[in-house]
C-alpha cells in the first residue's frame, strides 16, 4: 500500500490539519516543513494506543518568543490532541542536512490528555536516540503535511 493510501482518522487529520495552519500563522516564513512520523504514518495507528509523532524544520533555530508561541498554541490544554500524546520535535534546517548522530533539537514538546506538558529546549540533556530514530524511520515511512520531501529536508542518516 502506497503511503498517500493510509490516511489517519478524521479527528486525527483535522488536529494535524490544524497544528499546521496554527504554526504557518506563528512561524510564517520560517517554516521550511511539518512532517508526521510514526504510526499515523504508515497506517498502523491505533485510537487509544497510539500518539501523533510531528517534526518540524525551520530556516533559523527559534527564538524564544516562537517557542512560546508554540507551545502555548500546541498545548493540550489549549487544542486537545486526539491521541494519548502530542510528540512534536523542531529542528533548524543548519542542523537536519547534514543529519547527525546526535541531533541538534530546538524543542521537544509533548503534550496530552493526562500528563503534564514537557518542553525540552536543550538536547544535550535528553536522550537523543529518540530523535534519531523517529528520523530515520520517518525517511522511509514518513508523510509531509506542509513544505519539502522529506530526502529534501532530513539528511542521510549516518551508519555508525
Amino acid at each position: 500500500m502506497a503511503k498517500s493510501d493510509h490516511v489517519p482518522p478524521p479527528e486525527v487529520a483535522s488536529y494535524l490539519a490544524e497544528i499546521v495552519t496554527r504554526l504557518k500563522d506563528c512561524l510564517q516564513d520560517e517554516l521550511v516543513v511539518v512532517y508526521l512520523f510514526g504510526s499515523a504514518s504508515h497506517g498502523a495507528y491505533e485510537p487509544d494506543l497510539s500518539d501523533l509523532d510531528v517534526q518540524v524544520v525551520t530556516r533559523n533555530p527559534l527564538t524564544a518568543s516562537h517557542t512560546q508561541m508554540i507551545v502555548s498554541r500546541l498545548t493540550h490544554t489549549t487544542m486537545p490532541c486526539p491521541a494519548t500524546k502530542l510528540e512534536f520535535v523542531v529542528h533548524a534546517q543548519e542542523a537536519t542536512c547534514p543529519a547527525s548522530r546526535h541531533p541538534r533539537f530546538e524543542l521537544n514538546f509533548k503534550s496530552g490528555p493526562h500528563r503534564a506538558d514537557h518542553v525540552g529546549l536543550d538536547p544535550t540533556t535528553e536522550a537523543s536516540h529518540w530523535v534519531l530514530l523517529d528520523i530515520a524511520i520517518g525517511r522511509e515511512h514518513g508523510r509531509c503535511l506542509y513544505g519539502l520531501a522529506i530526502g529534501e529536508a532530513f539528511g542521510p542518516m549516518p551508519r555508525r
